[in-house]
């Protein structure tokens, strides 16, 4: 449904954007809550650098971001979630990184051009 977008490997791990949407009916912040349940359960390793703080586009589109570390298959990622809600559903758009070679900057600059219709 989204395009996946990668960048040149580091670290034996290609930084990549990638998108979700899924129907959710409760708040944006809920939705937050529930997304980073999910990421503790599949990375009991991981933890939060940075908790979720207000994340505005350049077009004025509110969500939230979220920094998280975590190991999957033997590489320590580091993560962003950006979160946005619509009108009948929310989606999450994950930016992940090698941890030895975060993309922090890249991400959000390349976020601030987000659309969500």
């Amino acid at each position: 449904k989204f395009q996946v977008i990668l960048g040149p490997s580091a670290d034996g791990f290609a930084p990549n954007i990638n998108v979700v949407d899924e129907p959710f009916p409760g708040t944006l912040d809920d939705y937050v809550k529930a997304n980073l349940a999910n990421v503790k359960k599949a990375f009991p390793d991981g933890k939060v650098v940075s908790p979720a703080e207000a994340f505005a586009t350049d077009t004025g589109l509110e969500g939230r971001r979220v920094v998280v570390e975590n190991t999957m298959q033997k590489t320590r990622l580091r993560q962003t979630f950006y979160f946005f809600a619509g009108e009948k559903a929310k989606l999450v758009v994950t930016c992940s990184a090698a941890a030895s070679a975060p993309q922090d900057a890249a991400f959000d600059a390349s976020m601030k051009s987000f659309r969500f219709p």
